[in-house]
């Protein structure tokens, strides 16, 4: 089998972290060194073996991301030793390769070892600089270790460093929201991620609230202000929006998995509990990590769930990457669809959320807000007539 793919992404998943934060719903597995040493050299092996069969070598990866749980929870040599059997993927030239995890325990050695294997691009999930805030959430270091550590790595010439930032945590004021907002973008780092706190089924915050517990959090108008100043501070200081939730101060961040997994992009995956997809097919690998190491060793397939194709996953990737944008050319649609979809698209409009201009859909700040909403609210509108979503 080869692939068809014009645009190729690797996903390799690191299932391990030393705490749980509140926010999280998809835990895994507890930071234990052997166990994670384990866990490398057998996916190392996997992925040494998959360079070499006609599927991997059909064509070349844009982009590879190291997800988590927390990859930087690896040892130095346990990156380099990951990086190493990447570079053996056929690559394009420009590929960017991310690792994602925290800043606490990322140690110079690691930073060295993963710029030695050709990892360019470190993506850190900081949420808040607020220490209270950050301590409450389950996150490890306060504000001002934090801050200069940040500031140090971007200071690399070459490597890029991006932060996520989350609004509506539990303590998070306004200002507090306002500071972090601010403090990021003193760090000099190359990309800034705003996300909302989404409460999910799961999470430690979701079960203290059923218990009774009260979080001081913002509601959504607030939620909402979060958003439009944080995005409004970063666009004044020069920072481009490169989607609804991300930004860059500096060329050098691309922002290319993210963007690329939105278009629908093959996602080749490796590693217990990763995902992609695969000629159409969506692919979830299995999380219990014994079944997957017996897999391993026995060197047959690890336990997947391999979903059908969606016949409309076309007209998807183009909704997506277009409201993702924030700009969505309607004459890329069929007359049909587009008829279909008037009526929302008219709601839309006098609800505040898009502008029409000539046949460009655009979303305001306060469709960039409601994008998830909106995307999901499409989708259930188009399931009421799931032939025409198949006709572009």
């Amino acid at each position: 089998m080869e692939s068809r793919a014009e645009k190729r992404a690797l996903y390799i998943h690191i299932p391990f972290c030393r705490k749980r934060c509140s926010f999280c719903n998809f835990f895994e597995n507890a930071t234990k060194p052997s166990r994670v040493t384990e866990y490398v050299n057998s996916l190392c092996q996997q992925l040494a073996g998959a360079t070499t069969t006609k599927f991997i070598k059909s064509e070349l990866f844009d982009t590879v991301y190291i997800g988590g749980g927390t990859p930087t929870d690896m040892q130095a040599n346990e990156i380099l030793q990951l990086a190493n059997v990447i570079q053996s993927f056929p690559l394009k030239p420009n590929a960017e390769i991310t690792l994602e995890g925290r800043i606490n325990g990322f140690t110079d050695d690691k930073f060295e070892a993963a710029l030695a294997g050709g990892i360019n691009r470190f993506s850190f999930g900081v949420q808040s600089v607020n220490t209270e805030v950050r301590q409450a959430a389950g996150r490890f270091d306060d504000e001002k270790t934090l801050m200069q550590r940040l500031s140090e790595l971007a200071k690399h010439p070459t490597a890029t460093i991006v932060a996520d930032l989350m609004f509506g945590l539990p303590g998070q004021t306004f200002d507090i929201w306002m500071h972090d907002v601010e403090a990021m973008i003193s760090t000099d780092i190359h990309g800034i991620d705003l996300y909302q706190l989404i409460n999910l089924p799961g999470s430690r915050i979701d079960s203290a609230e059923k218990k009774g517990t009260i979080y001081e959090r913002a509601d959504s108008q607030v939620r909402s202000s979060m958003y439009a100043q944080g995005s409004r501070l970063l666009e004044q200081n020069g920072w481009d929006r490169l989607s609804n939730c991300h930004w860059r101060s500096d060329k050098r961040e691309r922002s290319l998995y993210n963007s690329l997994a939105k278009q629908g992009v093959e996602i080749v995956p490796f590693g217990a509990g990763a995902g992609g997809s695969i000629h159409g097919h969506g692919l979830m690998n299995g999380r219990d990590l014994t079944a997957w190491h017996n897999a391993i060793k026995a060197g047959v397939k690890v336990p997947s769930m391999v979903m059908s194709i969606n016949e409309s996953s076309h007209i998807d990737t183009i909704i997506k990457k277009g409201l993702d944008k924030g700009t969505l050319t309607l004459n890329e649609l069929s007359l049909s669809l587009n008829t279909h979809l008037q009526p929302l698209f008219i709601k839309w409009q006098k609800n505040g959320l898009i502008e029409f201009d000539n046949n460009k859909l655009s979303l305001t700040l306060a469709g960039r807000f409601w994008n998830v909403n909106m995307l999901a609210g499409l989708f259930e509108y188009l399931a009421t007539n799931p032939l025409l979503a198949q006709t572009v």
